[in-house]
């Protein structure tokens, strides 16, 4: 289904045209409860619209600016300090700022934290790394290549304001954005249906009053998906933070 298509059924399923439901009003439902079919999405599979992303990892560098659509979202970070083949990478433990009560000093990061067992916190719109020394002499050179891995959530973009593309929903628009899983076309266009009727005090039709059931056969389905083939991307970092 194509985004014209989708508000179309959308209009069709509410009895209504874009005289009384008008993109201005539709659009922001559309937008709205794909997200919330997203999140019930990744509650029945966690790797769904999880994209992993690499970084290098540099000498006497503890921050990595990211912008904050992987930031905020972000699910995993692992950090490698060597280049061996195949690189091996350390899960880190992500923690708040306020659990490590002394100042930022190298010697201080340094003598309390090791490589083995590195860690994390957000600031300033970037990661700070908590581990041992991150020296040439450690990593064996001035940067390893891919050394930081993450994975982050990105639910698939908003609808466009105009609601007339025509390209399938269902396809991935790039390798680092996804789809909105075409099993799930209908059922966002009923749940907007739903949102109008309950609005305008019109009574609902058996497949709406049949939505969470219907919803809920299609998350057990998604949940039994194979997402072993990743997606792979690049986000490159900005230590100027202007995101």
């Amino acid at each position: 289904m194509t985004e014209a298509q989708l508000a179309s059924l959308s209009r069709y399923k509410s009895g209504t045209n874009s005289n009384n439901f008008p993109n201005t009003d539709l659009q922001p439902l559309l937008n709205y409860f794909k997200d919330e079919i997203c999140s019930l999405i990744t509650q029945s599979h966690g790797s769904y619209f999880l994209i992993p992303t690499t970084d290098d990892l540099v000498a006497a560098r503890r921050e990595y600016a990211y912008p904050r659509t992987v930031l905020n979202h972000i699910e995993t970070v692992e950090v490698a300090f060597n280049q061996d083949s195949p690189i091996e990478y350390i899960l880190a433990k992500k923690i708040k700022r306020s659990d490590y009560n002394k100042s930022l000093a190298e010697a201080n990061i340094a003598n309390d934290f090791i490589n083995d067992e590195p860690k994390y916190f957000i600031r300033r719109r970037a990661i700070y790394l908590l581990t041992g020394t991150i020296s040439s002499t450690v990593l064996g050179a001035a940067t390893v290549a891919e050394g930081i891995r993450m994975t982050y959530r990105k639910y698939p973009e908003n609808f466009a304001s105009a609601l007339d593309g025509t390209t399938e929903l269902s396809i991935d628009p790039s390798t680092s954005t996804f789809g909105f899983p075409r099993q799930f076309h209908e059922l966002l266009a009923r749940r907007v249906s739903m949102e109008y009727k309950d609005k305008n005090g019109i009574v609902l039709s058996r497949s709406e009053l049949n939505y969470e059931k219907d919803l809920q056969d299609q998350l057990n389905a998604i949940s039994r998906e194979d997402l072993s083939e990743a997606i792979l991307s690049s986000v490159p970092t900005n230590e100027g933070y202007d995101f």
